[in-house]
C-alpha cells in the first residue's frame, strides 16, 4: 500500500517532465510537420487517469483496513506463535485476516516470522481442539501473506520453507483431509513455491477444499495461467460442472469453457444416471434416495444460473419443469406406493413374527451385545451400491424396534460393499446437516448412530488416508459437542471414535464426559466393553462416583469384572449413608412443606434405587435390603402424617398448636377439672358481656348455634388476615366441665359425650 501511494504521488512529478519533453520536441520538430495532439488533450487524458487510479486507490483502502493495536504490538515484536493463538482464540477471524496485511507492515520480516509460526501446524503432542484451532490460525496467517505478496523472501528462507512444504505434501498424501490440504496450498502461495511441484498436486488440493468460499481468489492468486484451463478441465472430469461454471466465469475462462454447455451438460447426464439407478433399484428406499439426489443437482443448476445472471444464456424453466415433475412423482409414491415396491415390502415386514420389545428387556451383559443375522436384500443392495446416505435414509425411516433388528442385520450386509468404512464414513455428514427441518435431523442422526454402531460390531480393517479423514470429522463432533452437549451429540461421537479406531487420539476425560451423559443408556456397558481401553476402565468407574452416580458405578463395576477395585457393598451402603445424612442436612433449614416433600420424595427415590439395583444384580445375598425398605417406608409414613411435618416445621399458628396439645393430652390422661368452677349466672353474665353469644333454646338439633353465623356476619371480626385473635372468646359448660375456643375461623367442638340436648357435640347455648 505503501508503495502505491508513493506511486500515485510521483504523478504530477512525472507529467511535469513529459510536459517538458512535449515542449522540447514541438522546438525541434520542423515547422512544416504538425503533431496531431496537443498538451491540452495529453493533460486531460493524464488528469483522467490520475482520479481513476486514486479513486481505486481509496476503494482498496476498503479490503485492507488498519490493523487493530494487538495486531501491530505482535507483528513489531515478531512474535510469531503470540499472533497464532490470538488469531485462533478470536472470534472474528474474517476481519482479522483482512487487517493482517496492514499488521504485516509493522514487522521486521513477515515472511519470516509467519513461517516460524507454522510448526504449530503439526504438533502432535497438543489436544486434537487444540490443534484444529491452531491450524485455524496458521491458515489465516499463510493466506494473509498470500494477499501481501513478500518480496524480501531470501534464499535461506524460501529453502526452509520449500522443505516444510514437501513435508507437508507428504502429510497431506497420506491423510487427506480439507485443513491439510488448504495449508499447503497456501504455504507453497505465500512463498513462491507453485512451481516446483506438479500442477496436479496442486489441483487435487482444490478438488478437495473446493466449497471453500476463498477457493477462487486463491486459485487468482497462486496457480499460473497458464495451468487455470487444467484446473477447470479436472473439475469437469470429477462431474463437478457447478464449480467449473464458477471458475470459468470468475477467471475469465468462458471462451474455452462455456458455462452453458456445462450446464446443459450436466443436466444431461444426471438424468440419464438417475434413469439407470432407478431402473435396478431394488426397493423404494432406494428410488427414492436416487430422486432426491437428482432434484438436489437440478436445484444446484438453478441456483448457479440465478448467482452469475444467466437466464439470458440458458432458460431455467426446462430444468424447473423437471425438478417439479420429479418431485410429483416421489409425493405421488409417497402417498400411494406401487405394490412392486412398496407394499409388498410392508406386507413382508408385517408377515414377520413379532418380538419382544427391547427395551423391556433388562440390561444385561448378554442382552446388550447384538447377535449378527442375515441381512434383508434392501440393506445388501445399498451395500453392494456403496449408497451410504440411501442406507441412512432407510434407516432412519424405520420404526425403534426395527431399527435394533436392522442393527443385528448390518454387520452381514457390510460384508456386500467393497469398502464399508468408506461408505459409512460419507454417509455422516447428514449428522450435522442443519439445513434440513429439526425432525428430520435427529431422524439422520438416528440412522447414523445405527450405521456406526454395526460398524463397531463389524471391526473392519481401516486404511490410513481413511481413519485420517475420520479423525478430522471426529475433531469436528468433539468440538460442537463441547459447544452445545446432549446425549445424541456425546453418543454420535463415541460411536465415531470407536468404529474408526481413535480412541487412543483423544483424552480419556472427553470420552469419560460423553460416557457420564449417555450413563442411563442400557447399551453403555457394551459400548464402554468394546471403545474403552482396558487400562482406562478404572478411570471411567472412578469419574462416574466423583459425579455421584453410584448406582450406574455399581452397574459397570459388575458387568466390566471390576468388583475387587471398586466393591458393589461398599459404595452402595456408602451412597445410603451419604444421602441420608445430605436429606437431613437440607431439611435442618426447610421452612415450608412442599419443599420437605420434595426433599423426602428425591431420598425415597435414591433408596429405591439401591433395592433396584441390589435386586437386578442379585446381590441380596451380600447386601441385604431389609434396612432400605425400612427407611423407604418411614420416609413415605412422614409424607402421609402432615400434621407431624407440620409440628415440626412450626407452621401452625400458636393457640391452635396450643389446643391440638391440649386436646392430645386430655385424651390420654383421666379427665379432670383444669380450670375453677363457674356457676351459671356467672357463665351467662360473661358471655352477654361479650356480645358475641345470643340465646337460641329455639335451635333445632344437629345445628351450630346462631352466635357462630354472628361472628361470621360481624364487621369487627374480620381482619386483614381473617379472624382477629382479639375476638376468640372463650365458650362454657354449663357446668363449668371444659372449655372450647373460636380462633382464627375454627370452631372446636367440645369433646363431652352426646346427650339429648347436644346431639352432634356442638356446646349448646
Amino acid at each position: 500500500m505503501a508503495e502505491i501511494s508513493a506511486a500515485i504521488n510521483q504523478i504530477d512529478v512525472k507529467k511535469q517532465n513529459l510536459n517538458q519533453s512535449f515542449i522540447h520536441l514541438q522546438s525541434q520538430s520542423p515547422s512544416t510537420f504538425n503533431l496531431p495532439l496537443n498538451w491540452a488533450d495529453i493533460d486531460t487524458y493524464f488528469t483522467t487517469i490520475h482520479s481513476s487510479l486514486h479513486s481505486k486507490f481509496n476503494l482498496l483502502h476498503t479490503f485492507f483496513p488498519h490493523a487493530r493495536p494487538e495486531l501491530k504490538t505482535f507483528c513489531q515484536n515478531s512474535d510469531a506463535l503470540g499472533l497464532m493463538h490470538f488469531i485462533a482464540l478470536a472470534s472474528d477471524r474474517s476481519s482479522i485476516l483482512s487487517e493482517l496485511p496492514d499488521a504485516y507492515g509493522y514487522a521486521p520480516d513477515a515472511a519470516a516470522m509467519v513461517l516460524d509460526a507454522m510448526v504449530a501446524f503439526y504438533t502432535p503432542s497438543w489436544k486434537e481442539v487444540d490443534l484444529f484451532l491452531f491450524r485455524i490460525g496458521c491458515l489465516i496467517m499463510l493466506e494473509g501473506l498470500v494477499r501481501v505478496k513478500p518480496k524480501n523472501v531470501t534464499i535461506e528462507l524460501k529453502d526452509k520453507a520449500m522443505e516444510m512444504a514437501m513435508q507437508w505434501n507428504r502429510k497431506r498424501v497420506f491423510g487427506p483431509g480439507n485443513v491439510k490440504a488448504l495449508g499447503f496450498v497456501l504455504l507453497v502461495g505465500a512463498y513462491g513455491l507453485i512451481d516446483h511441484f506438479s500442477i496436479d498436486d496442486v489441483c487435487d488440493c482444490f478438488l478437495i477444499f473446493a466449497t471453500y468460499s476463498n477457493a477462487i481468489d486463491l486459485c487468482r492468486r497462486i496457480v499460473p495461467a497458464d495451468n487455470i484451463n487444467y484446473m477447470i478441465q479436472k473439475r469437469i472430469d470429477k462431474d463437478m460442472n457447478v464449480s467449473a461454471v464458477k471458475f470459468s466465469i470468475e477467471l475469465n475462462k468462458t471462451d474455452e469453457f462455456p458455462p452453458v454447455g456445462l450446464l446443459e451438460q450436466l443436466k444431461l447426464r444426471s438424468m440419464r444416471v438417475m434413469e439407470e439407478k432407478r431402473a435396478n433399484a431394488s426397493c423404494f428406499y432406494v428410488w427414492k434416495a436416487v430422486t432426491m439426489e437428482q432434484i438436489s443437482t437440478l436445484k444446484s443448476i438453478i441456483e448457479c444460473v440465478d448467482a452469475y445472471h444467466l437466464d439470458s444464456e440458458y432458460l431455467k424453466d426446462s430444468v424447473i419443469e423437471l425438478v417439479n415433475k420429479l418431485e410429483n412423482e416421489l409425493n405421488g409414491l409417497l402417498s400411494k406406493q406401487s405394490p412392486r415396491v412398496g407394499v409388498l415390502q410392508r406386507q413382508q415386514l408385517l408377515s414377520k413374527p413379532k418380538k419382544p420389545k427391547l427395551d423391556k428387556v433388562q440390561p444385561t451383559a448378554e442382552s446388550a451385545v447384538v447377535m449378527p443375522v442375515l441381512a434383508r436384500p434392501e440393506l445388501k443392495s445399498f451395500c453392494e451400491n456403496s449408497d451410504g446416505s440411501g442406507l441412512m435414509r432407510f434407516i432412519s425411516l424405520a420404526s425403534r424396534s426395527d431399527q435394533r433388528l436392522i442393527l443385528s442385520e448390518l454387520p452381514d450386509a457390510y460384508q456386500c460393499t467393497p469398502d464399508a468404512p468408506a461408505m459409512v464414513l460419507d454417509a455422516m455428514v447428514a449428522f450435522y446437516n442443519y439445513s434440513c427441518r429439526d425432525t428430520e435431523l435427529l431422524s439422520f442422526r438416528s440412522g447414523c448412530m445405527i450405521m456406526l454402531e454395526g460398524l463397531l460390531h463389524l471391526k473392519p480393517d481401516i486404511t490410513i488416508g481413511l481413519k485420517n479423514k475420520a479423525m478430522e470429522m471426529a475433531v469436528q463432533w468433539n468440538q460442537k459437542r463441547v459447544f452445545c452437549p446432549c446425549e445424541q451429540k456425546a453418543l454420535g461421537f463415541v460411536l465415531l471414535v470407536g468404529a474408526y479406531g481413535l480412541i487412543d487420539q483423544f483424552s480419556i476425560d472427553d470420552i469419560a464426559d460423553c460416557f457420564l451423559i449417555v450413563a442411563t443408556d442400557r447399551h453403555t456397558t457394551d459400548l464402554c466393553r468394546r471403545i474403552i481401553l482396558p487400562n482406562n476402565i478404572n478411570h471411567m468407574i472412578q469419574k462416574l462416583i466423583d459425579e455421584d452416580m453410584i448406582v450406574t458405578a455399581v452397574k459397570f463395576s459388575i458387568e466390566l469384572q471390576k468388583t475387587v477395585e471398586f466393591p458393589p457393598v461398599v459404595l452402595l451402603e456408602e451412597l445410603k449413608l451419604r444421602s441420608m445424612r445430605v436429606m437431613e442436612k437440607k431439611r435442618r433449614n426447610v421452612k415450608y412443606l412442599d419443599v420437605w416433600n420434595s426433599i423426602t420424595m428425591e431420598e425415597i427415590g435414591t433408596l429405591r434405587s439401591i433395592i433396584d439395583c441390589v435386586e437386578e444384580n442379585h446381590l441380596e445375598a451380600e447386601y441385604p435390603k431389609d434396612s432400605v425398605i425400612e427407611l423407604v417406608n418411614n420416609l413415605e409414613n412422614e409424607m402421609e402424617n402432615g400434621n407431624h411435618v407440620k409440628r415440626l416445621l412450626g407452621k401452625e399458628p400458636p393457640r391452635e398448636t396450643l389446643l391440638r396439645l391440649q386436646l392430645l393430652s386430655e385424651s390420654k390422661k383421666p379427665k379432670q377439672n383444669k380450670f375453677k368452677p363457674i356457676d351459671v349466672s356467672a357463665a351467662t353474665m360473661h358471655v352477654q358481656s361479650v356480645k358475641l353469644i345470643q340465646e337460641s333454646h329455639s335451635q333445632k338439633p344437629d345445628l351450630s348455634p346462631d352466635h357462630v353465623g354472628q361472628c361470621y356476619n360481624s364487621p369487627h371480626v374480620f381482619g386483614p388476615n381473617g379472624f382477629s385473635a382479639q375476638f376468640a372468646c372463650p365458650i362454657v359448660k354449663l357446668d363449668g366441665s371444659t372449655r372450647a375456643d373460636v380462633v382464627y375461623n375454627f370452631y372446636a367442638p367440645q369433646l363431652q359425650p352426646f346427650s339429648d340436648s347436644n346431639s352432634n357435640g356442638w356446646i349448646s347455648d
